[in-house]
């Protein structure tokens, strides 16, 4: 509101120079909230094109990358990917020297492989991040991180490399980088990066397998933070995912998932894939098979259209498991699909969910052995000793192929 004060009192200013300059330093400020709180999905995109014409009318290339680094994170959470690839083009086109190591060198690569995250360019994705999440404090000059600020970013892109050493295969780095996230958040007492940290180690043990005690405690704890509304919707999708696993969702839990589901895409399309296999759970154990293919079908028209690609293998084998018990070969598709999309991807872990529901569909059957060889070959890669759900299911099914 106080941004939003001085604005309007510009126009008591006569244009010109002075005047764009002490604008776009307003709009800066005004910036900080845009990733922290759950704004329309309009105004904040519309502040950074502002500020983007006002830093090239004064010619001030810091700020001209400043403000297209925060419109490409902006355009990101709209799950607009490719155009936020696009604005980071236009901030290479700026010529603006950025040391390696330099604060605003690590926002632009670390901005960039939060995009090819979304994409499923994850191998891309964690070189660029795991170089970034070194145990090293923030950096002072806040004035190139705005849309993040006041925002460890460590937390940020800590969480994205757990994502991602799940997804490629190694659940047990996974769980410490969460840890280590979370220590962080905690220490620095900030709400949103609390939020992100507590609903990170709920979604991971989702797809682990763990007990859904433990994903209802970390779905809870997120909900108790007071100023991180932003995280609320997706914590209660975690929470009736784990109720579910105690009684099936009455009607009314039904329409509040769906409710949360859809005001979250309103909101913040980021990341709609990751909440949306969180309430396809929850439908499927409460018998609601047909609205969990409704919703299957919805994520992959988004994942296709938003190219918001990284857990498209997942919900291609999820729409195969469906299909299943009336359409055999459909479904026997649908895994080939899912397992040979998540190999192009690069993560083992969907890989190996997708070779696990195609080698037991082919089980006794002349192809099984085949199946059998390329999920073998699969297992083989997990050595980082943790064991998965996934993981031990393919060893059974390898274990009783040998028997």
């Amino acid at each position: 509101a106080l941004y939003r004060r001085a604005l309007d009192l510009l126009a008591r200013i006569p244009e010109g120079p002075a005047r764009d300059a002490t604008e776009l330093g307003l709009l800066h400020g005004a910036s900080t909230a845009v990733v922290r709180q759950t704004p329309s999905t309009s105004e904040p995109l519309q502040l950074f094109e502002r500020m983007v014409a006002l830093a090239r009318r004064v010619d001030d290339k810091v700020s001209l990358c400043s403000a297209l680094l925060n419109m490409s994170v902006r355009l990101s959470t709209l799950a607009q990917y490719q155009r936020a690839l696009g604005v980071l083009g236009q901030v290479d086109a700026v010529g603006l020297e950025m040391p390696p190591g330099s604060p605003m060198r690590i926002f632009l690569d670390s901005v960039r492989a939060m995009a090819w995250f979304w994409t499923g360019q994850l191998a891309a994705s964690f070189a660029h991040l795991e170089a970034h999440t070194l145990p090293h404090p923030p950096s002072e000059d806040g004035a190139q991180l705005l849309v993040l600020a006041p925002t460890d970013r460590r937390v940020v892109f800590i969480v994205y490399v757990s994502a991602l050493y799940w997804l490629l295969g190694s659940p047990e780095r996974a769980f410490r980088e969460a840890q280590r996230a979370m220590e962080i958040a905690e220490a620095s007492g900030d709400p949103y990066t609390r939020g992100i940290a507590y609903c990170h180690q709920a979604r991971l043990r989702v797809f682990v397998g763990d007990p859904p005690a433990e994903v209802r405690a970390y779905a809870q704890a997120a909900l108790a933070i007071d100023d991180a509304e932003v995280w609320h919707a997706q914590a209660r999708l975690l929470l009736r995912w784990a109720d579910s696993h105690e009684a099936p969702l009455d009607a009314a839990a039904v329409d509040n998932t769906m409710h949360d589901l859809h005001d979250r895409l309103a909101l913040f399309p980021m990341g709609w894939t990751y909440l949306g296999i969180t309430a396809i759970g929850a439908l499927r154990r409460s018998g609601r098979d047909t609205e969990a293919m409704v919703v299957v079908d919805e994520m992959l028209e988004f994942a296709r259209s938003r190219d918001e690609r990284f857990l498209e293998p997942e919900l291609q084998r999820i729409r195969g498991e469906l299909l299943e018990p009336t359409d055999i070969e459909g479904a026997a598709v649908a895994y080939e699909e899912a397992w040979a999309n998540a190999r192009a991807m690069g993560s083992r872990a969907l890989e190996l969910r997708a070779g696990v529901r195609l080698a037991t569909l082919r089980r006794g059957t002349a192809s099984s052995a085949v199946v059998l060889e390329r999920l073998a070959s699969v297992a083989n890669m997990f050595t980082d000793g943790r064991d998965t759900v996934d993981l031990a299911a393919a060893r059974a099914l390898l274990a009783t192929a040998r028997a």
